[in-house]
This record gives structure tokens, sequence and C-alpha cells, in this order.
């Protein structure tokens, strides 16, 4: 891998546009905008404050800057550096902005979730939906970004509304039947959605058509800590649910029955051909200085990957009761560009990752680290799995293997990992500077 050098950074995590093209991150009271091969400088935009959040329109076109806490946003245009527009919610503020499918309007959330503001940046308008249960759960636009879905509460009851993006008329309201919905997503193809319970309200799945009709229920009375994670596998032939008590279980799109349920136990012992990387730090070394730089006095620990045999004890973690928020369950759980893979990370053991082979039911591979896992991310065109850890390496894992990667940076320690949309090659940011991996 090849590396471009640091870049700081600070406010929300450095993002690619959605084609590829560029890089957009704030720097204190400036936006600026990066190519994403070079990194160079292609636009500076000022903001009044320091830049909260920040999101792409998806024809990269227009990027969204947020000073959330005043209320307000701000958007700029990479075609025309004199375009800019301020987006201003008044005393209700905001508590979350985000982009329509289409481009042309943006979203956003006012404090409480009294309200949900739908603005127009080609008509100049302004319309107001009732507001959704959630800030940052509860919204989910259909794949073809023709209908947006809101989990709304209201005289104690849930409802799920459907409104069409191109008019923003309600298509339909109707009760999911759940006593606390969670959250809700969209299967591949628009089809249907998965709407599940929070865990107060146990282990509850519904599984509904766009109109509101209950295609499947999925409980499970005995366990009792609830649903953490849900995700689609990328054909919509498989749902995966994570819960609370450390178990994945698969349900099949065309039955809606349980192919297999995936134990995270910290002990493992098979199956037969089952590979299991551990990372073995060998010696310490100190990075030398780079462009004038000093030189990083901490030095770096050396690793390698090496398997190891079964059965093995994987690294346990117990959290903290005093401290939230409370971190128990399945964590991350991904599925491969394909559906031939899925990662998974359980919390009680955050130093390994799981990757599951979705043909044979089974566990294919472990790799454990000597640090809790900070990011995974899958490869948008092959079945390469990346991590990070918070420090200066990066892990690599396909089917023939698992390797690390130093990076050549003093004080670069990657906290999280992002793809190229279209190239080989990732960003990575540490808590202050961030830099690109060419593979």
């Amino acid at each position: 891998m090849d590396f471009s050098e640091g870049t700081p950074y600070t406010g929300s995590v450095p993002q690619f546009s959605p084609d590829g093209q560029y890089i957009a991150h704030a720097q204190a009271c400036r936006l600026v905008v990066r190519e994403a091969s070079s990194l160079a400088v292609v636009a500076l935009f000022s903001v009044p404050e320091q830049v909260e959040a920040l999101a792409w329109s998806p024809d990269s076109v227009h990027i969204l800057a947020g000073p959330l806490r005043t209320g307000s946003v701000l958007v700029f245009s990479v075609e025309d550096s004199a375009w800019s527009c301020c987006i201003e919610e008044g005393s209700a503020g905001c508590v979350r902005a985000c982009w329509s499918p289409s481009g042309a309007h943006v979203l956003l959330v006012a404090d409480f979730c009294i309200r949900l503001s739908v603005w127009s940046l080609v008509g100049q308008t302004c319309l107001q939906l009732p507001g959704p249960k959630h800030a940052h759960a509860g919204l989910a636009f259909s794949p073809d970004g023709l209908q947006l879905a809101i989990a709304q509460r209201s005289a104690c009851k849930d409802s799920v509304a459907v409104y069409d993006t191109r008019t923003w008329q309600l298509e339909g309201r109707w009760s999911p039947g759940t006593q606390d919905l969670a959250d809700m997503a969209w299967n591949p193809d628009g089809s249907c959605l998965a709407v599940w319970e929070a865990p107060t309200a146990g282990h509850g799945l519904l599984v509904l058509s766009p109109v509101g009709e209950v295609l499947a229920r999925s409980t499970s009375p005995g366990a009792g800590l609830g649903i953490r994670t849900v995700a689609w596998s990328p054909s919509g032939q498989l749902l995966a649910i994570g819960s609370y008590d450390g178990e994945v279980q698969l349900l099949s799109s065309y039955t809606w029955q349980r192919l297999a349920s995936f134990p995270h136990p910290g002990a493992v012992q098979g199956p037969v051909g089952l590979v299991a990387y551990s990372e073995v730090e060998e010696e310490r070394t100190v990075l030398g200085p780079r462009n004038g730089a000093e030189p990083d006095d901490q030095g770096q620990t050396r690793s390698r990957f090496l398997v190891s045999a079964l059965p093995m004890s994987l690294q346990p973690h117990r959290p903290a009761a005093d401290k939230p928020p409370l971190r128990m369950g399945i964590g991350t759980m991904l599925w491969s560009h394909d559906g031939a893979y899925l990662a998974t990370r359980c919390d009680s053991t955050p130093n390994t990752i799981r990757v599951w082979d979705s043909g044979k039911l089974a566990l294919a591979s472990l790799v454990c680290l000597k640090k809790p896992v900070r990011s995974v991310v899958w490869d948008l065109d092959s079945n390469r799995l990346m991590m990070c850890s918070g420090y200066g390496k990066l892990y690599l894992w396909t089917s023939n293997g698992a390797s690390c990667v130093h990076i050549p940076l003093p004080g670069m320690k990657a906290g999280t990992l992002s793809w190229h949309p279209t190239q080989p090659s990732l960003l990575l940011a540490s808590r202050d500077s961030f830099a690109c991996a060419f593979l």
C-alpha cells in the first residue's frame, strides 16, 4: 500500500464524494474540498462556526455543512463557488440534517423531534411534516429514492408513515403493532420493510409490505435482551438479525424461516476448516522524521498474523455497568459486496472479527487483534475486509489470508475507515488528521 501525507481536520470525519472525485473536510471555520487522487485543494468555503455535520449530495455537486447547535445549516456548490445558501430552522433548533436521494431537498429534524422540515433547493420552499419518533433512526429512504418511511409515535402508539419523495404527499400511514419501534430498513429492491422493537420491548421483528401488510413476524421469547443490529444481504435473500445476547439469526426471504443461528461464545472449537488468525507483536520501532516532522517518540510495535490452533479462547471484555453507554451484543454486522460473507463483532470479545460463509452457513475465519476493533469496512468491489483499532496499523483479510499493514505516518492512529466508491483505495482518519491509502 502507498500512503498520502497526513492532513489535519476538525469536526466531522472527512468524506469521499459519491462519485469518488473529491474529499470534503472541515478545518476550524473553513470547509475544504480536495481532489481524492492528489489531495490538492480545489475549493475553500468559510463557515461562521465549527462544522459539526458534513454530507455530500447524492450527485456530488453540493455539500451540506452544519453548525447544528445554531439551528442552521449551510449548503455550498463545488461547481459554482459563488453560490451558497443558509437554511435556518429557527427557535426549534436542529439535531439532524440529511439529503433526499434526488439531491434537490435538505431534510432537517428539529430539536426534540417536534417536526421534520423538507427544504427545496430548486423551489426555495419548505414543507413541514409531523415529527419523527427518533432523530437518528426511523427514517428510511427506499432503494429507488421514491419513498420515505418515517417512524412516528402519537398517543403512546407507534405508526409508520410513507411519503412520496417527488411530491412529499402522504401515501399511507399504518400501525405496525410494535410496543416500542426502534428502527427500520428497506430490503434492496424496496419490496418490503423490516421493523424491529427496542430492547425494552423484547426480541421482535416484523417484515411489512410498503402498504403495511405483515409478511413475516420473528420473535424469540427466550432472548430477552432484544435486537441491536439488522442487515439485509445485497441480494435481499437473507436478513441478518444481531441481538444483545450475542447471537446472529439468518432469515430466508422466501420462507421467512430461520436458516441458521450464529452464536458468539468466548471459546471457539470449530467447525472443520476454520482458519483463525491471531496478531502477534514482535518488536518496537521508532518511525523517523518525514518531511521535516518530528519523529514518533513513542514508537510502534511491529505485528504480523499467525494461524492459531483450535480450540482457542478469545480475549473477553466486561463493560463497566456504571459507565454508559453499556456496550454488549452484536455491535457490528456487515455483508460483503456479493453477500458471500458476513462480518460480525460481538462487544463481549471486541478484539475479534468473525467472518461467516453465507453459502455454508458456518464460521469461515477469525481475525483476533491485540486491541479492540474500532472500524470494519468491506471493499465495494471484492471480498476484502479492512480493519483498524485506533493505532498505527491496518489489518486486511481475504479468503486467502490476513495481513497487517503499518502506517508510515508519525502520529497517525487510524480509528475510522471508508473505501473509495470506485477505486482500490481508502480513507483513514484519526482524531485530528486523515490520509489516503492506495492498494
